[in-house]
């Protein structure tokens, strides 16, 4: 173990100076044209900070339109693409298009899945790296744009061009490296795929199974291939992934009313799943709540998992209002349990999407909390 950690520290030690190197290149390159832009017009700084930014997002737009036309190629099917306040999401074979997107405004996104399963580990790796490399790309074009136009008669053009540049160039190289977070790294993932590892396959599945829950589709209505395909790359492992397909896999059995199946998937999910999952651990602690309070009438199983949540703030208040309707009903406090059911089923319906799932198991509840009043 000490030697892995060495190994990786490392290779991180290696990946900076790699990036430190490719910033001071870069910044060699354009420094005479943007010294000579500024000299001849010292007010071309005061829109710097706006051209900056202007810059990014036309490389995050590239970045995103990049690795749409590459998986076009590879035979992916695009399920959302979101950039600035707009967004367009491929649901049942339908587009549609929104325009209050707020959740990666700044940064977009792209959401893939796969038409078939075979190759799938070599697609990833070029999905994953297209956007990259577009960035460079792009980033050495500017550059010889820069190095060819005057500074002096065009230094606003010059200053515009040089961010592009030196945020396409140094970004691109900075996504190619193994560094930052382990599950969000470009880097991290393109190594695991040399390395033999299926990281990204399992990260590419799990996010369009997520995609599709997002979007109101049925747990039941997933595909089954994905889902077993995740299931089978991540046995045997304790990685936050397998606990996030495991509670897929719960979402999906339990749709199906295969109780024993997913009783066996979310004991897995809660065995794997420690704090520093965040978010996931949550999740998984409240439908542990759930299923022992709602399947097992198991009040006080329910209130311990229920309790190991201290961070109720990426929870809507749909979820926390079901789990604790179904406590109450295990506790004997049916009038309680229909009040927050109700409640609940209230929020689901007045939302854009509406999850199914969630609303089967609340009118449930309120009919049990009925016939125990």
């Amino acid at each position: 173990m000490q030697g892995t950690r060495s190994w990786r520290r490392g290779l991180v030690i290696i990946s900076y100076l790699i990036l430190l190197a490719v910033c001071l290149g870069v910044w060699i390159l354009l420094e005479p044209a943007c010294f000579a832009a500024v000299a001849a017009q010292p007010s071309n700084l005061v829109p710097l900070p706006f051209l900056v930014f202007v810059a990014y997002e036309i490389l995050v737009i590239l970045h995103h339109l990049a690795r749409i036309l590459v998986a076009k190629l590879i035979g992916l099917k695009l399920l959302a693409f979101a950039c600035g306040p707009f967004a367009l999401r491929r649901i049942r074979n339908r587009t549609r298009f929104i325009w209050n997107n707020r959740e990666t405004m700044i940064t977009g996104t792209t959401v893939f899945a796969p038409k078939t399963l075979e190759g799938l580990r070599w697609r990833c790796f070029w999905l994953v790296s297209s956007g990259p490399v577009s960035m460079i790309l792009v980033g050495f074009v500017f550059l010889v744009i820069v190095r060819a136009i005057d500074p002096v008669r065009a230094s606003i053009d010059t200053l515009f061009l040089a961010a592009i540049t030196f945020m396409g160039i140094t970004g691109g190289v900075r996504l190619l490296l193994p560094l930052g977070p382990r599950r969000t790294s470009y880097g991290v993932l393109l190594w695991d795929v040399l390395r033999g590892r299926r990281t990204g396959e399992v990260r590419f599945l799990v996010s369009a199974m997520i995609h599709d829950g997002q979007q109101g589709i049925r747990p039941r209505d997933w595909s089954s291939k994905m889902l077993e395909l995740a299931l089978q790359l991540t046995e045997n492992t304790d990685s936050a992934e397998r606990v996030t397909v495991c509670l897929l896999a719960f979402y999906k059995a339990a749709d199906l009313h295969e109780v024993h199946l997913a009783a066996h998937y979310l004991n897995e999910a809660v065995a794997k799943a420690i704090p520093k999952f965040g978010t996931l651990y949550v999740w998984v602690m409240l439908e542990k709540a759930f299923y022992e309070a709602w399947c097992k009438r198991d009040g006080a199983n329910a209130r311990t998992a229920f309790e190991q949540i201290h961070d109720w703030s990426r929870v809507p208040q749909h979820a926390r209002l079901r789990v604790s309707a179904a406590i109450a009903l295990s506790e004997g406090k049916p009038e309680e349990c229909q009040r927050q059911a109700r409640e609940a089923l209230n929020i689901i319906q007045s939302l854009p999407v509406v999850h199914q799932l969630a609303v089967d198991w609340l009118e449930e509840l309120l009919a049990s909390s009925e016939v125990r009043c």
